[in-house]
This record gives C-alpha cells, sequence and structure tokens, in this order.
C-alpha cells in the first residue's frame, strides 16, 4: 500500500507527470524537465534500494560448517517425527 502511495507522489509531485500525460499523445508532448526527472528517479533512486538488501546480505554470516550443523540437526528431527 505504502508503495502505492510512494508511487503517487513520484509520479505527480516530484516527477511532475500528470495521471494520462504519457499515454495521452506523442512522447513530444512530455516536457524535458519531466523526462529529466523520470530518468533520475528510474536510474538513481529506483537502483538506490538494491543497497539495502546488499548491505542485509553483507552482514549474514554462514559458514558451510554451519550448515552442515544445521543440515545435520534437521535431518535428526526428521526422523523423530
Amino acid at each position: 500500500m505504502w508503495v502505492l502511495l510512494l508511487e503517487d507522489y513520484w509520479s505527480t509531485d516530484f516527477i511532475g507527470l500528470e495521471p494520462g500525460q504519457a499515454s495521452s499523445g506523442s512522447p513530444v508532448d512530455v516536457p524535458d524537465d519531466v523526462i529529466f526527472r523520470l530518468a533520475i528517479t528510474d536510474a538513481v533512486i529506483v537502483n538506490a534500494f538494491v543497497l539495502i538488501p546488499a548491505f542485509l546480505i553483507s552482514r549474514y554470516k554462514l559458514s558451510s560448517e554451519q550448515v552442515a550443523t544445521i543440515q545435520a540437526e534437521l535431518a535428526v528431527l526428521r526422523d523423530q517425527t
């Protein structure tokens, strides 16, 4: 839900793209500054969200020994049921 609200803010307030403006005519009808803000939003801001999962994955420490231990414990639990 919050993504839709954020998208609405980006498209109307930040980018300046009014609803139906992009599909109402030729691409020439869209002002250059709107195209520039759309490019910034798509290329920089949206791709910055890739850094959040990359940071979280970098903090995830799990060695192959730990995986083997967990798998062995799970096998024991499976055998008990």
